[in-house]
């Protein structure tokens, strides 16, 4: 595959973030922070002290040790630009603090990200960065330069990391699970919904996939929002529905099950990161940028066929469904 590389890259050592303060503000979405999570872990890698500014990701801090989990309540990128060597934030936050725009915009170590496009208004694409008397060129930028490569996200933020700052890692991302007990059999938890109702497949369909799945011996539960947990309980009955107040309470009871079904949605990239075996269920190319990609177990269910009828897509009914249960069929005790 090639991928263009913009020019002027900056050409950094490796020990150039030794003892360094880095902070890393991410996107709220639950994808995106295990994504801005995987950066922040390249940087722990390279010697940086690293803090993490997540209000969403806050209560799980006995998971990541080697990282500092800060509420984002309050957040100052000034301020963090004045206590720390670089901070790396998701672009929307300039939006989001109360301060001046054109005052944090001073600051020459801040440098703005987001997934795939920076605001044009803003005129940041592009723009260095310098840390402790070291210029980073084009360190603010979109993660994903091209959404067609095929890449995953996690493999961008790779990329991000070994073209602007001169960093890699390839160790997986460190979440320190608890030690489960044996459990009587083996579990998968499917996240049926997403934010977005365009990408979510039928509920319905994801109730017979859970049977299916239960004949072949795995105990199958949903997860959703709080929120949604009366909606889907009337429709996926029999099937418990579980729903938690914080990302440990989720990160817990994930840490017993061995597989996540889900739309393109955050539960999906969570498993990953810990290690679970995912499946995402989507409209889009199986090589989509969005998937789930932190260990080698994760695959991408998506339509054999699609088309639009006035305007809208229609891809449910020619998803591969099946692929799963085939490929879940050899585990049948725990």
């Amino acid at each position: 595959m090639s991928v263009a590389v913009r020019q002027g890259r900056s050409t950094p050592t490796s020990a150039a973030f030794r003892a360094k303060r880095v902070a890393v503000v991410p996107c709220p979405a639950l994808g995106d922070v295990t994504l801005y999570l995987h950066l922040a872990w390249i940087f722990h890698r390279s010697g940086a002290q690293v803090s993490f500014h997540s209000g969403l990701l806050v209560s799980a801090q006995a998971y990541f040790p080697w990282i500092e989990l800060k509420d984002d309540a309050g957040l100052s990128l000034a301020q963090l630009a004045a206590t720390h060597d670089l901070v790396v934030s998701y672009v929307n936050w300039l939006h989001r603090t109360g301060e001046a725009i054109d005052d944090v915009l001073q600051a020459p170590n801040i440098a703005y990200v987001t997934a795939k496009k920076l605001p044009r208004s803003l005129a940041l694409d592009g723009r260095a960065v310098t840390v402790a008397g070291m210029t980073f060129a084009g360190a603010c930028r979109p993660l994903c330069l091209q959404s067609r490569a095929g890449w995953s996200m996690v493999q961008w933020v790779d990329h991000d990391a070994r073209e602007v700052f001169g960093l890699s890692c390839g160790e997986p991302v460190q979440v320190r699970l608890p030690t489960a007990g044996q459990a009587t059999e083996p579990c998968v938890a499917i996240f049926p919904t997403t934010p977005e109702p365009s990408k979510n497949y039928s509920l319905h369909g994801f109730v017979r996939l859970a049977r299916r799945l239960e004949r072949l011996g795995w105990r199958v539960e949903f997860v959703c929002m709080p929120a949604e947990q009366a909606q889907i309980e009337a429709a996926a009955q029999p099937f418990p529905v579980r729903s938690f107040g914080s990302i440990k309470c989720l990160m817990d009871h994930l840490a017993g099950c061995e597989v996540v079904i889900s739309n393109d949605s955050g539960g999906g990239h969570l498993g990953s990161l810990m290690g679970l075996r995912t499946f995402t269920i989507t409209r889009k190319r199986p090589d989509f940028v969005w998937r789930p990609g932190f260990n080698p177990h994760n695959q991408v269910i998506a339509p054999l066929l699609t088309f639009k009828v006035r305007g809208r897509h229609v891809w449910r009914p020619f998803v591969p469904l099946w692929r799963i249960p085939s490929a879940l069929a050899n585990r049948t005790s725990p």
